[in-house]
């Protein structure tokens, strides 16, 4: 009879996980929120440790975050996401201490983003390029050797252009051994390069006036 009684318990704990949703999920790592009582052959059942048995069940199940299946997507809505963190303070909020990374992989194309006391980081595990896109075009690219492409997607020079470039001023600088001097380069519509005297002339341009060069400054 006892043993009846343990099959029915056990069978009436099943039901219930079912009805409550539980039965047809896999969970991984809750915690049990309250006590659970175990019987064994031949050992009494009482009320009060079944009811303290449920409790528990029915607490632990409310304590599972509100993740929803929908199709082959699991969606979270009912607030901040955290991995690493009890605290997030953001849509998903990423934390191991010291240094936060996340790995994004696609082919063989290996590519990490994250941050640590001394910054911030995007770097790449092989020789592919860093390519920026607007409006599904792309834009610019970092290649493996560091030249910048805008509007190029074959860089040959530390920046390569492809198109107008506006700048308040421009600076030329000239390495000669151990020391690199810079000069700025700009354009007077005066006619004159004007002050100081290191200011020189070096074009000029139809229409708008003389191109100038000066303000050299050395860099050791």
């Amino acid at each position: 009879m006892k043993e009846f009684r343990i099959k029915m318990l056990k069978s009436f704990l099943l039901g219930l996980s079912f009805a409550l949703g539980v039965g047809t999920i896999t969970i991984y790592g809750v915690a049990i929120s309250g006590s659970i009582v175990t019987w064994t052959s031949g050992q009494a059942l009482t009320a009060a440790d079944l009811n303290t048995t449920i409790s528990s069940l029915v607490n632990t199940i409310g304590n599972i975050p509100d993740w929803t299946k929908i199709g082959s997507n699991a969606v979270y809505t009912a607030g901040n996401v955290g991995i690493g963190t009890s605290s997030p303070t953001q849509n998903l909020h990423i934390s191991n201490g010291t240094q936060s990374i996340i790995n994004v992989t696609g082919g063989s194309g290996v590519s990490h983003y994250g941050s640590n006391s001394t910054g911030a980081f995007l770097t790449t595990e092989s020789a592919i390029p860093f390519q920026f896109f607007t409006n599904q075009n792309e834009q610019m690219r970092i290649d493996s050797l560091g030249n910048v492409g805008i509007g190029r997607q074959n860089p040959t020079k530390k920046l390569d252009v492809a198109g107008e470039i506006r700048a308040s001023s421009l600076m030329l600088m000239v390495d000669q051994s151990t020391i690199t001097y810079a000069a700025r380069i700009f354009v007077s519509s005066t006619g004159s390069c004007g002050s100081p005297a290191t200011y020189q002339q070096i074009g000029s341009i139809a229409g708008i006036g003389v191109l100038c060069w000066g303000e050299v400054v050395s860099y050791p």
